[in-house]
């Protein structure tokens, strides 16, 4: 995140940021891990959401509620606090798939 920190005004950086803004702002499913709920808190689509992040991005946290749990789903928010962690949401995002008819490939 610091090298994003220092490249954000990049094109392909405010594109990112646009797209993910744009699918929070649609309600599409939001997966991320580590300081993926960062990038999702800084387009201003955590408010009134619950996030899992890593302990040292914590305090980065301003528009949702960031948590010591493992990790958070929360509406279409489902995030968690590092590569260690996400296999607690893997239940959650196959019985989605399992009832929207998604396959993986």
């Amino acid at each position: 995140v610091p090298v994003f920190q220092q490249n954000a005004d990049k094109p392909y950086n405010v594109d990112l940021m646009q797209v993910i803004k744009t699918f929070g702002d649609k309600g599409k499913m939001m997966i991320g891990h580590c300081a993926g709920a960062m990038m999702f808190d800084f387009t201003g689509i955590t408010k009134g959401k619950k996030v899992a992040v890593h302990p040292l991005a914590k305090p980065a946290i301003q528009n949702g509620t960031a948590t010591d749990e493992k990790s958070e789903i929360d509406g279409n928010f489902l995030t968690a606090q590092d590569e260690n962690t996400i296999w607690t949401m893997l239940p959650h995002i196959l019985m989605v798939v399992a009832i929207s008819g998604m396959t993986i490939s």
